[in-house]
């Protein structure tokens, strides 16, 4: 499971987009084994995200997982065993955070 949070320090974009409804600015989405995600536009641009370390991942409404309806098997309240993950990342990167302090490359 992929979260994704606006930037809270990207203060042109959270003014430009103040209409953005709570579900736009957290949500998830759910990576099955074998599965490849690209991130473009805003997301790329305006959005953190991260992985939680988690032996096992429960799909709850709070999540706000937008792949829900396209899950074989899966619905809200089921639960999955976590297992081995391996990541490949390939990104120009513009600024990046190291120990709560922004750092601009």
């Amino acid at each position: 499971m992929i979260t994704f949070n606006v930037d809270e320090h990207d203060d042109e974009y959270i003014e430009q987009r103040k209409e953005l409804e709570p579900h736009q600015k957290h949500f998830s989405v759910f990576m099955e084994p074998r599965s490849m995600l690209l991130f473009s536009e805003d997301v790329y641009h305006h959005y953190l995200h991260s992985i939680e370390e988690e032996e096992s991942t429960t799909l709850t409404e709070d999540k706000n997982i937008l792949n829900l309806d396209q899950l074989k098997g899966l619905e809200l309240g089921s639960t999955i065993q976590r297992t081995k993950r391996v990541s490949l990342t390939y990104r120009i990167v513009k600024r990046t955070i190291s120990k709560n302090k922004w750092i601009r490359l």
